[in-house]
C-alpha cells in the first residue's frame, strides 16, 4: 500500500510493489504489465509518476519495453547490485586504475550540518544510531579526483572499523560480510568552491569551482546505509545525464 504521507517518492514506492509482485510471480517473466493507464488508476498516481516507477525497474533490468507494444517482465531479474554500482566498480568498468586514500575513520553522533541539511530535501537525514564515518580521497589512474565523506549506522554494520577501506570497496564489504545490498540512491548536486582541505587533497588552488553531490544510499526496502557527500573536481570527473521527451 502506498504512504502518500512518506517522504519517500510515490514512485520508488510504486517501483518496489512492482518488483515484489514481479518475485512473487503474480507477473512471471515475459508477462506484459498493465498499461501506464491502468497502472495510474491502480495506485491512484499520475501517468508521469507511473513513468517514473517504470523507468527505475527498467533501468534495474526489471522490465523491458517494446516501443508500440507494452511492457513486459525480464527473462530474469537483476540480483546483487541491482544495477547500483558504486565509485570503485562504474570508474574500474570504464577502464580506469581506481584507488583510495583513507583520511578519517572514526565513530561519530552525528551527521555534519551542511550534510544534514541538504539530505533532508530527499528524505528525514536523522540517523537513528551512532555512526562511522569514512572519509577518503579517491583517485583516477593516480590523480585525486574526488573527496568522499561517507557515515555508515554503526548498528547495521557491527566491526566495520576492522576492514580497510582505502583498498577495498565499502559496498562490495557491506553485500560480501553483512548481506546488505544497495540498491537506490537519492542525490542533490550542489556547486561550490574548493575549501583549503579539499584543495590540498585535490590538487588543485583554494576558491575553484567543484561539484558537490550529497547521497542517500537505500537497500530494496528503502532503508537508509549510507549519507554520503562526494566533492568533484570536475577536470578529472564528469557527470553524464541524459534524458528525453515524449514525441
Amino acid at each position: 500500500m502506498l504512504d502518500k504521507t512518506s517522504r519517500v517518492p510515490l514512485y520508488f514506492q510504486i517501483a518496489k510493489l512492482l518488483r515484489e509482485e514481479i518475485s512473487s510471480g503474480k507477473y512471471p517473466p515475459g508477462e506484459r504489465l498493465p498499461s501506464e493507464n491502468q497502472l495510474s488508476g491502480t495506485y491512484g498516481v499520475s501517468r508521469v509518476t507511473i513513468r517514473q516507477a517504470l523507468k527505475l525497474l527498467e533501468e534495474n533490468y526489471s522490465i523491458y519495453r517494446v516501443h508500440g507494444v507494452g511492457t513486459f517482465v525480464s527473462p530474469f531479474i537483476m540480483k546483487g547490485m541491482s544495477g547500483f554500482i558504486g565509485f570503485t566498480e562504474k570508474t574500474g568498468l570504464l577502464g580506469f586504475e581506481v584507488s583510495s586514500k583513507v583520511l578519517e575513520f572514526k565513530k561519530v553522533e552525528r551527521l555534519p550540518g551542511e550534510m544534514q541539511r541538504q539530505l533532508q530535501l530527499l528524505d528525514d537525514a536523522s540517523p537513528k544510531s551512532k555512526l562511522m564515518q569514512i572519509k577518503r580521497t579517491r583517485f583516477i589512474d593516480g590523480a585525486p579526483a574526488v573527496v568522499e565523506d561517507v557515515y555508515v549506522p554503526l548498528d547495521m554494520f557491527p566491526g566495520i572499523e576492522k576492514y580497510d577501506f582505502g583498498s577495498r570497496s565499502l559496498y562490495k564489504t557491506m553485500n560480501n560480510v553483512w548481506g546488505i545490498v544497495p540498491v537506490y540512491s537519492m542525490q542533490v548536486m550542489v556547486a561550490k568552491a574548493a575549501s583549503e582541505e579539499e584543495a590540498k587533497q585535490l590538487k588543485i588552488s583554494v576558491g575553484k569551482p567543484l561539484l558537490s553531490v550529497f547521497r542517500l544510499t537505500l537497500t530494496e526496502g528503502f532503508t537508509v546505509i549510507e549519507y554520503c557527500e562526494s566533492v568533484y573536481d570536475t577536470e578529472k570527473y564528469i557527470f553524464l545525464v541524459r534524458d528525453s521527451r515524449d514525441i
